[in-house]
């Protein structure tokens, strides 16, 4: 999900379910923006060593998988969660960087 939010479009594509499915286990996961990405964003750095780490293929490898305990935690402990106040989260008292407007006038009934 966090892959299909960042480049718009899913990490395996397919005309049917079996053809996505059958490069999800033979293709390697690429990002659009490698051939431009020259490795000084961090956060971009950071952002595609999680999803590469939880989208790798063999599940031992996977982040998060192996320790049914530690999973979790392993992930939160990723770089790219660095500046995350994860008690912050789970009280949800992060406040929105941006709250939109709502014209309820435009709502349907």
């Amino acid at each position: 999900l966090m892959y299909e939010l960042y480049y718009c479009k899913t990490p395996f594509i397919g005309a049917t379910r079996e053809k996505i499915i059958d490069n999800i286990k033979q293709k390697e996961l690429t990002f659009p923006d490698d051939d431009k990405d020259d490795g000084s964003n961090r956060n971009l750095r950071q952002f595609k060593s999680l999803v590469s780490k939880l989208l790798a293929r063999d599940p031992s490898e996977r982040l998060g998988h192996s320790d049914k305990n530690n999973g979790a935690r392993k992930v939160k402990k990723h770089p790219f969660f660095k500046n995350v106040i994860w008690t912050k989260v789970l009280n949800k008292s992060y406040e929105a960087p941006f709250v939109p407007e709502i014209d309820l006038g435009k709502m349907k009934k």
